[in-house]
């Protein structure tokens, strides 16, 4: 028995005192943990009960409050005989009194030995109901605080456990228990804090680091930007390619990309303006915030410069040889990749002519045999800007440039194998492909089909290495080319292999959209829907029936979903490109219609290719803007078909108009096959406009662009004839006896029988 046991044990006396203080403590409710102590002293009363059999949470009182509980037991033992019930009143309030302050004064302690307890014994404090917990919820509150905190700054602060090992006995345990608790949590205070300082640390140097990265960066950024310039299916505007590129280096540097984008704009503006900069670093600065024509400017003062000290040192190397030499090879590399910088800014800047004269100039100082990778890299680069300088040339200029384009790939393949460079080897071989295809739309005849046959070949090659599986979004790219060949190949086939291709065309663009989804890559997918929607409108054309309406349905379709990604106000080049297809759906659709639905559609139409041509003017882009002009006469002259009066005529001399703006471009010099097809266009309409003004005039310059043409072999030239005799012959058949009617179906029937 314990020797507080003892005092109290055989004197019943003692035994109700206690028991009345005992009933005195139950009515106080307002000091957490009373219940603990209420049990420790009926335990007491009842006598012969020792110390080790209380139960384990009447002690979680701590040394103090225990020490403080048993004082005031022995007092009452030490006066039982004279106790009197008021006395024990006021001792037991001091008592409650004592015991609720040293509960308060304990609770960051007894806070402390809960956590590590439960965590030492799989618990989680996270879990604890506040509520449960009556007065002490706050408390409760704040600690759930502070171990979530601990918990942040110390991953394995959770599984740090004391194991509490309460031995029977005395107070000095508990004490001693305490001590170490204690020890223990300023110990752990200290480590956090040597932890936040170590953290502060690595910070400091981690601030460094966006400079580093920043300087790093701006080096290559224009060389990683041009990458892009051909290795989609689709032309990337500037803007898309710089941001494709930030994404690029944000995902290698495992970096947020708005992150990386304003630490190095950020330090791109910091070189623009400090004096002491140099001028490389300023140019690709320059460069980097989009201001391409300064950057250009600064690349080629310092290609000059360079150049003016290797010409002297190159003189100097008979007096100097070695030193002389060894200079003028670094003179040359600054020269170079001056150069490189120049053509990149320029060709940002859609002066592509220029970006070609950077790269031709950066060959001259770059042999094959001293720098392979880098030659090669170069007629990459020149391949890329010729041929996006044919699409804004006119007359001769256009086959010209595209004649250097299709050289400049093909001797890049020499040093860009397949087993040596494979990646290299197929993005040089899908710009191959996109520059035949460009060529063999100014041919015609077998030439038309051979390059046509080539760039299918380089797709096809491009796609051994761009598979699904090891780069999809490449694969994708090649596909979208792979059905614009397709397409062009079935434009110059007839019957059975027309329709075939077309089919292989449709499933190519198709398979392209698996991975071209809308909510991954809106701007591609968008694309590949514009030229989905192009097969299947020559599927269409190439139909009958039910079947030919679903199709060009269909194109319409694929047209209009293009144009919820391709926006005037986002890419107007796009969305002008976008249009004329629309256009061109429709009026197939309009033709195979009757009636008011046949004119609503031709209206659409109209509207379409007007809106193409506010953004394709003949100064930005002449070639596209010609075929509009040609598409918009067709539809006018459609129109005029379906009109009476004055409205007819307006509507055929608005018509010869538009032909005669696309044939300032499309002459027969520079792009043949389009100029005899516009010029047929333009001479059905002279005659129906002769017809409606009864100007003979009119029917002259028609009959003399018919004689002209007889000579050539245009693809469908004489189903063009054909049909014109069908209108003249209709137009009869309504009771229009016009003698130049007369005269122009003698005219057709002339020169059809030749």
């Amino acid at each position: 028995m314990g020797k507080v046991g003892q005092l109290v044990s055989g004197t019943g006396e003692a035994a109700t005192a206690m028991t009345d203080a005992v009933a005195m403590l139950g009515t106080i409710k307002d000091v957490a943990g009373i219940e603990c102590v209420k049990t420790f002293f009926a335990s007491l009363a009842v006598g012969g009960v020792t110390l080790a059999a209380l139960p384990a949470s009447a002690l979680v009182l701590g040394a103090a409050g225990l020490s403080g509980a048993v004082a005031i037991y022995k007092a009452l033992a030490a006066r039982k005989e004279s106790l009197r019930q008021e006395q024990c009143r006021e001792w037991l309030s001091q008592g409650r009194e004592q015991l609720g302050e040293l509960l308060r004064e304990g609770t960051d302690l007894r806070r402390a030995a809960d956590a590590m307890e439960n965590a030492e014994n799989g618990g989680s404090f996270e879990d604890l109901e506040p509520g449960a917990y009556g007065t002490a919820a706050p408390q409760i509150v704040q600690f759930q605080t502070l171990l979530r905190l601990r918990k942040e700054k110390r991953e394995d602060f959770e599984r740090m456990a004391v194991r509490f090992d309460i031995l029977q006995g005395d107070v000095e345990v508990l004490t001693k228990f305490a001590e170490k608790t204690y020890r223990l949590v300023t110990e752990t205070h200290e480590d956090v804090k040597a932890q936040g300082a170590k953290l502060e640390e690595i910070s400091a140097q981690v601030g460094q680091l966006p400079q580093v990265m920043a300087a790093e960066i701006l080096k290559f950024f224009a060389s990683k930007v041009s990458a892009l310039n051909g290795a989609v299916g689709r032309e990337l505007t500037q803007k898309e390619k710089v941001d494709r590129a930030f994404a690029e280096l944000a995902e290698a540097n495992g970096v947020p990309v708005e992150q990386l984008k304003a630490v190095v704009l950020n330090y791109a503006k910091s070189v623009r303006t400090n004096p002491q900069s140099d001028s490389i670093e300023k140019a690709r600065a320059e460069y980097v915030a989009a201001n391409y024509l300064t950057a250009a400017k600064e690349a080629g003062a310092v290609a000059m410069r360079a150049r003016a000290r290797r010409f002297a040192r190159d003189a100097g190397i008979r007096k100097y040889a070695a030193e002389a030499a060894a200079k003028s090879a670094v003179d040359r590399a600054k020269e170079r990749d001056a150069l490189i910088l120049s053509g990149q800014s320029f060709h940002a800047a859609r002066q592509f002519g220029r970006a070609s004269n950077a790269y031709n100039e950066a060959l001259e100082i770059t042999p094959r045999g001293e720098d392979a990778t880098a030659w090669a890299a170069l007629q990459l680069a020149l391949g890329d800007a010729s041929d996006k300088w044919a699409d804004v040339s006119e007359g001769a200029e256009i086959a010209i440039h595209r004649k250097q384009a299709v050289e400049a790939y093909r001797s890049a393949l020499k040093v860009y194998t397949r087993e040596a460079l494979p990646h290299d080897w197929a993005t040089t071989q899908n710009n191959l492909g996109l520059a035949l295809a460009n060529q063999a739309a100014a041919c015609e005849g077998a030439e038309r089909v051979r390059l046509i046959r080539e760039a299918m070949n380089a797709y096809r090659n491009a796609l051994e290495v761009c598979t699904r599986e090891a780069l999809p979004q490449d694969w994708a790219d090649t596909q979208n080319n792979l059905g614009n060949a397709l397409c062009n190949q079935a434009a110059a086939s007839e019957g059975e292999d027309r329709v075939r291709l077309l089919g292989e065309a449709v499933t190519a663009y198709r398979q392209a959209l698996e991975v071209r989804t809308r909510e991954a890559l809106p701007q591609d997918w968008a694309a590949t829907q514009n030229n989905l929607g192009i097969a299947l409108r020559d599927q269409g054309k190439a139909s009958e029936g039910e079947n030919r309406a679903r199709l060009l349905g269909e194109a319409v379709r694929a047209c209009r979903q293009a144009l919820g990604v391709h926006t005037r106000e986002a890419l107007p080049q796009k969305w002008a490109t976008t249009q004329i297809n629309l256009g061109n759906a429709l009026s197939d659709q309009a033709k195979a219609s009757v009636g008011t639905e046949s004119a609503r559609l031709l209206g659409e139409a109209e509207n379409a290719y007007r809106f193409a041509l506010e953004v394709y003017t003949r100064e930005v882009m002449p070639q596209e803007w010609a075929m509009t002009q040609n598409n918009l006469g067709a539809v006018l002259q459609h129109l005029a078909a379906a009109s009476e009066g004055a409205e007819r005529i307006r509507l055929h001399g608005e018509s010869v108009a538009a032909y005669r703006s696309a044939l300032e471009v499309q002459t027969r010099e520079a792009l043949p096959r389009y100029w005899a097809q516009t010029s047929l266009n333009l001479a059905q309409s002279l005659i129906l406009l002769a017809a409606a003004h009864l100007d003979a005039g009119h029917f002259d310059e028609a009959e003399a662009i018919f004689r002209e043409n007889v000579s050539l072999a245009v693809p469908g030239q004489w189903t063009f004839v054909g049909m014109c005799i069908l209108i003249f012959h209709a137009l009869h058949a309504r009771g229009n006896t016009n003698p130049l009617l007369a005269r122009a179906e003698a005219l057709l029937l002339e020169l059809g029988g030749k």
